[in-house]
């Protein structure tokens, strides 16, 4: 990092005035096979990514920049940036686009801003991102009221440094929750096409099915059940992204009974059939706008439980 953007850790963010022509324009998780990599792409807005898992190198404009979990990456508009997944395991991150419009001359240039931040693991950044995560499948009236001012404010925090939250607004998820969660997630990643009984899993645990319920749909919602629907269905999306399979077959593959059974569950959750969603996905890369995931409002808190768990 330069001198320059150094001397941004002493300004007071609270001090620039509001971003006028802020907008929003996707969000979302994606989970990437070993190995993999994305781009080069000519990107024609701002993004954040956030690695929540696994070893990344990140390139913009050639240059190399690692980033293992916990790296909060900032590219810009006219950069030409390209990811090299981790190499031996999964890899899970984040993101936000946005645009800018005009940036009011009282905020530092953009040259001077940071490329990365390393997330503290009580970082405010963390939650604003995660809060950013859980809200931007909400209707445009709250997106103007609430998604906005937190996309300025985690920009602002993230131009100046992280900042620690109170420990009492860092809260964790039950146990329960957590080894339940990890053992769908494995099972689905592992095999998405075996079914998964609810009496194996809370065997497994060793509580009983009801307590699994509860507690699930106490603290996210949904039960463990739409929950691994959920990462079923996250699995079949970037499948549909990144080969040319058959839709039937990303299906089966996915662990769904029938090409009707996968089609609808995809629907109801990404507001569109599995065949719209790629032609919309590529032909958005063609543009360099990544083609928004969708999620259901309803199954938001389940799907960015990894956020909340790992990536401070």
């Amino acid at each position: 990092m330069s001198p320059g953007r150094t001397n941004l850790s002493k300004m007071n963010p609270h001090a620039w005035p509001p971003l006028r022509r802020l907008s929003f324009h996707s969000a979302g998780t994606v989970t990437y096979s070993p190995g993999a990599t994305f781009g080069p792409r000519l990107l024609k807005d701002f993004e954040l990514v956030w690695i929540l898992s696994g070893n990344v190198v990140a390139w913009q404009d050639g240059r190399r920049i690692p980033a293992p979990a916990g790296t909060i990456i900032l590219s810009h508009p006219g950069m030409v940036d390209a990811y090299d997944w981790s190499p031996t395991s999964e890899t899970v991150h984040a993101f936000v686009h946005f645009g800018i419009g005009r940036l009011p001359r009282e905020w530092p240039k953009p040259t001077r801003w940071p490329t990365t931040r390393s997330l503290a693991p009580n970082s405010a950044l963390a939650a604003l991102f995660r809060y950013i995560l859980g809200l931007h499948a909400a209707a445009k009236t709250v997106k103007a009221a609430v998604l906005l001012p937190t996309l300025e404010l985690l920009l602002r925090t993230f131009i100046v440094g992280s900042t620690d939250l109170p420990d009492q607004l860092h809260e964790d998820l039950p146990p329960l929750i957590e080894r339940v969660f990890h053992l769908i997630r494995d099972r689905v990643h592992t095999d998405p096409s075996h079914p998964l009984r609810l009496d194996d899993l809370a065997s497994t645990v060793h509580v009983s099915p009801q307590q699994v319920c509860r507690v699930f749909r106490q603290r996210l919602g949904i039960g463990p059940m739409e929950c691994a629907r959920l990462l079923r269905l996250e699995k079949a999306a970037t499948w549909l992204e990144r080969t040319d399979d058959p839709v039937g077959s990303v299906g089966e593959h996915a662990g769904f009974a029938s090409p009707y059974h996968f089609s609808k569950a995809f629907k109801q959750v990404y507001g569109q059939s599995p065949r719209t969603y790629r032609q919309e996905f590529r032909a958005a890369l063609r543009t360099g706008l990544p083609n928004p995931r969708k999620p259901a409002l309803y199954g938001t808190r389940a799907m960015n439980w990894l956020a909340w768990g790992q990536g401070g």
